[in-house]
């Protein structure tokens, strides 16, 4: 009788000091299941998953692309021809595809002092003014940069000027003109025309 109850006795100390070591795994797994639960340093919209579930990844793998959707960045490309013309805070007047009677003002907030070898331009970001009413992350723009203002100055479109220096001011008719500041649609006319001047795109 002393003999079973020794092993009863002992097989209960057995069963406590198991279940004590079960409860203690438990909070281990518990503990280090929170380590693998991936969480953003942001609020935001999940715009990618770049893996699909059941995928391993490790610490350095890329898994989505998260982003504020009330606040978007603009990239801008800058040639290293003109990058020392672009300063913090000028002014940026840009254009989109899908608004395409629209002209949208931004700000300068960042310039990265890099050059990209490959393209051998710069990276700056630019701030809406006026953020449009819709925006979808990595849509394409056409920006530029004001680095002088003129009042009264006289423009002809781009497409309008003949070897740089000519425009039709009739049918058959070339004038000499002097050209100023340009942009990729429009130039300013230095000297050879008025604003009350006929002239013809060739």
């Amino acid at each position: 009788m002393n003999s079973a109850n020794d092993r009863y006795s002992d097989l209960l100390k057995d069963l406590e000091f198991k279940a004590r070591q079960a409860k203690k795994n438990l909070a281990i797994s518990q503990y280090r299941e929170s380590e693998f639960v991936i969480k953003s340093d942001m609020d935001g919209k999940v715009y990618s998953l770049a893996k699909e579930q059941g995928e391993i990844i490790n610490p350095q793998t890329p898994l989505a692309i998260i982003g504020d959707a009330s606040v978007f960045l603009l990239e801008l490309q800058i040639d290293e021809y003109d990058i020392a013309k672009v300063k913090l805070g000028q002014t940026v007047l840009l254009t989109m595809d899908s608004y395409p009677n629209h002209v949208f003002e931004a700000r300068i907030s960042k310039i990265y002092p890099l050059l990209n070898e490959r393209t051998r331009s710069f990276i700056a970001e630019a701030e809406f003014v006026k953020q449009p009413p819709v925006l979808i992350a990595n849509l394409t723009a056409e920006a530029n940069i004001v680095i002088q203002v003129k009042e009264k100055a006289l423009t002809i479109p781009r497409s309008y000027l003949i070897d740089d220096s000519m425009v039709l001011v009739g049918k058959d008719k070339k004038h000499k003109v002097m050209t100023g500041l340009k942009d990729y649609q429009k130039l300013e006319i230095l000297k050879g025309i008025n604003a009350s001047d006929m002239i013809y795109k060739p």
